[in-house]
């Protein structure tokens, strides 16, 4: 079973291609006034953490921020993946290349700086976390993960889309975040972003 699902997991996972973890950017990993710490009380708890994580991840003044913070914040928050072949040194890239390869909550950087000359923001309302049926099928089957407190997390919510001299636009958002031992911190941190869907 273990050896079954390890192999399924790898298959499945986006971020199998060590090409695209090799040409991620390498970032100082930094906290921010525009991108704090999230709270030690969070970080504890893997629902509490997803809930942190995805309100900062989304909670968005363009003109005050910049894409560097976010990735930056990012590359503090994240934890090693643990499936499959990657070597060591990739393993803490993961969460950075999902946010900047593929469909992303994160903007590019022309697209961010469109966002700020406009005086956009972004804030995140009414999330929902659940375990991924996947993962609890996994789990059920006898499968453990090497890391203890991995896990996959489907997020739900809306995202509302605010500029000036427009009505605000709600968007209905959904994502498939792995959580994981942070690197960087005690407790939970991300793994990897997958799945990004906007409506």
């Amino acid at each position: 079973v273990q050896q079954t699902i390890d192999e399924s997991m790898i298959q499945n996972s986006s971020q199998g291609a060590l090409s695209a973890l090799e040409g991620t950017a390498i970032r100082a990993p930094a906290i921010t006034a525009a991108f704090p710490a999230i709270d030690a009380a969070d970080s504890s708890s893997a629902s509490l953490y997803a809930l942190a994580f995805t309100q900062e991840l989304l909670d968005i003044h363009f003109a005050t921020s910049t894409r560097a913070e976010l990735l930056a914040w990012a590359d503090y928050n994240n934890a090693p993946y643990s499936l499959g072949d990657v070597p060591e040194s990739l393993a803490t890239r993961v969460l950075c290349t999902s946010l900047t390869t593929g469909p992303s909550p994160a903007p590019p950087a022309m697209k961010w700086t469109q966002l700020a000359k406009s005086g956009t923001s972004w804030n995140v309302s009414g999330l929902v976390v659940s375990v991924n049926p996947t993962w609890t099928q996994a789990l059920s089957a006898g499968w453990e993960p090497v890391d203890p407190l991995m896990g996959i997390y489907d997020v739900s919510g809306n995202l509302t889309v605010t500029s000036p001299g427009r009505p605000p636009v709600v968007k209905s958002i959904s994502f498939a975040l792995t959580l994981g031992g942070a690197s960087l911190h005690p407790g939970y941190g991300a793994v990897a972003l997958d799945d990004w869907t906007v409506n």
